[in-house]
């Protein structure tokens, strides 16, 4: 198994007026605190929830009047802290334009520290 180098250094998910990110678990909604890794295939995720691995997801992005979401499927949750979990989620079709397009955003927002005011694309809910 290759390891995966990074070519950019981690950024912490800056919470800010409007914009969050949050887990739907069929009706459930499980509140993100972090964003620490993104990629074209899938995200990884600080919360207070326990989600089952195998699990199917929507991560979502609001913004304002932006709404962006794309669907997945939980790859590993571990217990990071006290009612801290770090989830893995692969993306179900890394390559469809809507994940295409909340990859690009995600990835533009953790670069500029959460100051992304791009609306360009993405897919809505």
């Amino acid at each position: 198994m290759q390891s995966e180098r990074r070519t950019s250094k981690r950024k912490k998910f800056i919470d800010r007026p409007g914009g969050f990110f949050y887990v739907m678990v069929r009706s459930d909604q499980h509140d993100v605190t972090e964003v620490v890794d993104v990629s074209v295939a899938g995200i990884g995720l600080e919360m207070a929830s326990y989600l089952d691995p195998g699990r199917m997801v929507r991560v979502i992005y609001i913004d304002g009047d932006t709404t962006m979401y794309t669907t997945g499927t939980v790859t590993h949750c571990e217990q990071s802290a006290p009612q801290r979990h770090r989830v893995g989620i692969v993306f179900d079709f890394p390559h469809r334009e809507d994940s295409n397009q909340f990859y690009k955003r995600v990835k533009s927002f953790l670069e500029n520290d959460g100051a992304d005011d791009d609306r360009e694309g993405g897919a809505s809910g």
